[in-house]
């Protein structure tokens, strides 16, 4: 653990005419050093001419957009030096010794030992000056291994004028990462291994015990997270009955009008290019009713009451709601947890949904949308939003948080769990009821096939290749929903080939619809 109160003593101690270097990597320093330090209200002063010297990748920082900027001038207000005197080391292993500290104008520069190129991410050409691309390092230091030339998965840009600082040779910025490229920084690696602990039990057990409450109908009269939780629970089961009485073709039909308000409402604008449109279609009632039936044996209205079997009048069905469905939320795609949500509720069971660290409060807007709606049926029974809310409630806590997980899991007759393989074994490995049923949608490749059959003619050919196009990049390929890799059957009049290039040609033409982030 970092402690602050120890660092601030150390700190005291030291002669106030002696800099000193703080040096750490930057994921760390920021959050276990620098998130320890605001959260204690302490400040730290270091003697006068200090620096803080880090390295090893913004990987993680940049997932969080946490800008570069803010991150300087939050390190230096903590301990007390200028943003200039934090200063990012830029380096690589394969071309080891070879660094390239900011500089006071915050450039890097490269020394006369290495060409710096940037190529465009695409083409691997090289680039101009003011340009974006990948960073490429050309250097003849290395004699014993091959690393002369490295092209990295960093985005930069070289930079023409001569910078202000007086420093010769080139010099560059890093602007980001390769969008999906593979984690390597040095710190980026060690932040995901490195588990850092509270300062005592005490500490940690209330750290453990937080329950953020995001969305709940309900009033909570308890104050510890334990506690709080299972006033959730309670309420969401005590309003299972209700569930139980309301017609299917209600809650359909009102989950069909807020698809509708979804798309209409400026709040959620935000989601289009995270697959909006996907879900309000798929949320449509008719579309509803089809998977419905067939999930139903045919007839929706088992879910009602008791009704006949086809083709007998002795034998009787009815379909029950499990009770109480616990879900955990994966972080990539938000919305993916609307699907398994929605078919919960139209089969009437009640809801508790723990959502992810980078949800941002996207779950409990999308369900803010039911408030306000109403939906009456043909036969004149009106179901109201606000009412059906009450039976679904979302939820905040650390994965480290094991009571409040052990509670949570213990208390569901079905446990959905989305997400890597960390996660959905962390919720597999909760104990649960012996009846409990676990729907995993843990780490996926999909694919997409295109029969032989559909190949009959180019403008066929074309149709088929914009909708593959807006199935492909639905999701931004984060969620399994969207195909990662394209089958495609030879034998008809389009080969595999030409249909590779008509898919090539539209997907301008859908990336006007659904832009890249």
């Amino acid at each position: 653990y970092f402690d602050v109160e120890g660092i601030q003593t150390f700190i005291k101690d030291l002669h106030s005419d002696q800099p000193v270097v703080v040096f750490g990597f930057t994921y760390i320093l920021y959050q276990n050093v620098l998130q320890a330090i605001l959260k204690s209200n302490i400040k730290l002063h270091l003697p006068k001419g200090s620096k803080i010297i880090h390295i090893g990748g913004w990987k993680k920082l940049e997932n969080e957009k946490i800008s570069k900027e803010l991150f300087n001038e939050q390190l230096a207000q903590c301990f007390d030096i200028c943003p200039e005197d934090v200063i990012d080391i830029y380096g690589f292993t394969e071309q080891m010794g070879l660094n390239y500290p900011d500089c006071g104008c915050g450039c890097k520069h490269a020394s006369s030992y290495v060409k710096v190129l940037v190529r465009d991410t695409a083409t691997r050409a090289i680039l101009p000056a003011g340009k974006e691309g990948m960073l490429e390092f050309v250097t003849p230091i290395p004699h014993s291994y091959p690393g002369n030339v490295v092209l990295t998965d960093d985005i930069g840009v070289l930079e023409e004028a001569p910078c202000c600082c007086g420093r010769p040779g080139q010099r560059f910025r890093i602007i980001g990462r390769l969008k999906k490229a593979e984690v390597r920084g040095c710190g980026d690696i060690l932040s995901n291994k490195l588990t850092f602990q509270q300062k005592t039990a005490h500490a940690e057990f209330q750290a453990n015990s937080h329950l953020d409450v995001q969305y709940f109908k309900g009033m909570l009269q308890s104050e510890t997270g334990e506690e709080q939780l299972q006033e959730i629970v309670s309420h969401l089961n005590g309003k299972l009955d209700w569930l139980r009485n309301q017609p299917i073709d209600a809650l359909i039909g009102l989950i069909g009008e807020v698809s509708k308000k979804w798309l209409s409402d400026e709040r959620f604008s935000f989601l289009k290019d995270k697959g909006l449109l996907f879900l309000s279609n798929w949320c449509e009632a008719s579309h509803l009713r089809q998977i419905a039936e067939q999930g139903l044996k045919g007839n929706i209205r088992y879910c009602d009451t008791f009704l006949c079997f086809p083709n007998s009048q002795k034998h009787f069905l009815r379909a029950n709601s499990r009770g109480l469905a616990c879900h955990w939320m994966a972080g990539n795609v938000q919305i993916l947890g609307i699907f398994a949500l929605v078919q919960c509720i139209i089969t009437k069971n009640v809801n508790l949904l723990k959502v992810a660290a980078k949800d941002n409060g996207v779950f409990s807007s999308l369900l803010s949308a039911f408030e306000g709606v109403s939906y009456t049926t043909a036969d004149g029974y009106k179901l109201e939003g606000s009412d059906l809310m009450e039976t679904v409630a979302v939820v905040y806590f650390s994965r480290d948080a094991k009571k409040l997980g052990d509670l949570m899991s213990k208390s569901a007759h079905i446990r959905i769990a989305w997400g890597g393989r960390e996660a959905v074994e962390t919720v597999a490995n909760y104990p649960s009821m012996i009846d409990s049923e676990t729907v995993i949608f843990g780490p996926k490749l999909s694919y997409a096939v295109i029969a032989k059959e559909e190949l009959f003619s180019e403008q066929a050919a074309r149709k088929l290749a914009r909708r593959v196009s807006v199935d492909v990049s639905v999701f931004d390929q984060s969620g399994c929903a969207s195909p990662h890799n394209l089958y495609i059957e030879k034998g008809g009049v389009i080969t595999p080939e030409k249909f590779c290039e008509i898919l090539a040609d539209v997907f301008p033409k859908t990336e006007a619809q659904i832009p890249k982030p």
